[in-house]
C-alpha cells in the first residue's frame, strides 16, 4: 500500500506555532522557542514549509584523519609510531634548520598528507622543494604550509578562524579573505583552517556555509572552479579547566567535522597526552570506518535545523 502525502494539506508555520500555544496553555509563548546561537543567528524552532528551501548536497571529499606533532627530534619517531595507528594526515613544526632528511625519514609522502607549520615565517622552502624533487619526481604530494606567505607551489592556509571569535565574526573573516584571493586569481591552493566551536549544530553548518560561499563566489565572478580545502583543528580542548574529559569533548568537535566534510580533521596534538592522542585516533577510525560518515555526501543535507543556519550564515557571508 502505498501513501500518497498530497492528500494531506502542510501545516504553515503559523498554524504550527498556534497548535504549540494551545499545549503550552500560556505559560510560555511558542514564538520564543528558537534554536539560539548568538546575536543575529538563531532559528525557529518550527520547520517552514517555505518552497524555495530546496536542498542539495553539497559535495564535500572524505575526511582524513590528523595528528599535530610538536618540533623535537623525536618527531620523526613519534611520526611513525602514528602511522602504524592509522593516521592520514600528520603537521609538523618546522624552523630554517630543519633537515628534511632527517624529518620525513622512512615516511610515504605521496599516501598522506603533510601540514607544515613554519615556525619562521621567512622560512627558505627551495630545500623542501630540492628534497621532494629528489624523493618524489613525479609524484602526487600533498603538502600544506602555514605561515608562509611567499609560496605559491604548495597549498597555503590563507586565514584561520579562531574559536574565541563569534560564527558571525567568522564567516566575515572566511568571506572577505575569499573574495579577496579569488579577486586576485591565485586561488587554487588555498587553504581555510578552522577551530572547532562547541556548537555541534553550528559548527556543522559553518563549514557547509564556507563551502558553499567559496563556490557561489567563484560563479559570480566566472572563475573556474577549485574545490576549496578546509582542515580543521580542536584547539579548544587547550588548557581545558571545565571538568569535562577531553576525549568526551573531542568526540563532539570531531562528530561536526566529519558532518561538516572537512578534508582533515586533527584531534588532540601528540605533545599534550600521547595515549590520549592515540585514542583520539581511534575516533576518527569509528567516524571513518565504523560509522562510514566520510562515505556519505553530505550526512546533514535535508536536516532543517543544520540547513536553515547554513543559509543563514550564507547570507552573512555574501
Amino acid at each position: 500500500m502505498s501513501v500518497n502525502f498530497d492528500e494531506f494539506d502542510a501545516l504553515t508555520r503559523e498554524a504550527w506555532i498556534a497548535k504549540a500555544n494551545l499545549d503550552l496553555k500560556g505559560k510560555k509563548d511558542a514564538n520564543d522557542l528558537v534554536y539560539y546561537v548568538e546575536e543575529g543567528l538563531q532559528i525557529s524552532a518550527f520547520q517552514t514549509n517555505d518552497p524555495s528551501h530546496v536542498y542539495a548536497p553539497i559535495v564535500g571529499p572524505q575526511t582524513k584523519s590528523g595528528v599535530l606533532i610538536s618540533s623535537s627530534p623525536e618527531s620523526n619517531g613519534i611520526a611513525k609510531k602514528l602511522l602504524e595507528n592509522g593516521v592520514e594526515a600528520l603537521s609538523f613544526v618546522i624552523e630554517k634548520d630543519t633537515d628534511f632528511d632527517i624529518l620525513f625519514e622512512g615516511i610515504y609522502l605521496d599516501m598522506i598528507t603533510v601540514v607544515l607549520v613554519c615556525k619562521d615565517d621567512d622560512i627558505d622552502l627551495s630545500k623542501l622543494d630540492a628534497y621532494l624533487s629528489k624523493n618524489y619526481a613525479g609524484k602526487n604530494v600533498d603538502f600544506i604550509l602555514k605561515n608562509n606567505k611567499n609560496q605559491i607551489k604548495h597549498k597555503n592556509i590563507v586565514v584561520t578562524l579562531d574559536h574565541n571569535d563569534s560564527f558571525n565574526t567568522r564567516i566575515a573573516n572566511a568571506s572577505g579573505t575569499i573574495k579577496k584571493i579569488i579577486s586576485s586569481g591565485n586561488y587554487k591552493n588555498s587553504v581555510i583552517e578552522v577551530s572547532l566551536k562547541r556548537d555541534l549544530l553550528a559548527q556543522i553548518a559553518e563549514l557547509r556555509a564556507i563551502r558553499m560561499i567559496w563556490s557561489q563566489i567563484l560563479e559570480s565572478q566566472n572563475m573556474p572552479f577549485t574545490p576549496l580545502s578546509i582542515v580543521t583543528t580542536t584547539d579548544i580542548l587547550l588548557g581545558n579547566a571545565d571538568g569535562v574529559h577531553p576525549m568526551i569533548q573531542v568526540n563532539y568537535l570531531l562528530m561536526s567535522a566529519y558532518f561538516g566534510m572537512t578534508d582533515v580533521a586533527f584531534g588532540l596534538p601528540y605533545g599534550v597526552d600521547p595515549e590520549m592522542s592515540r585514542l583520539c585516533l581511534n575516533i576518527h577510525h569509528i567516524f571513518r570506518e565504523e560509522s562510514m560518515l566520510d562515505r556519505v555526501s553530505d550526512p546533514t543535507c535535508g536536516s532543517y535545523v543544520v540547513e536553515s543556519l547554513t543559509l543563514e550564515m550564507i547570507k552573512i557571508g555574501l
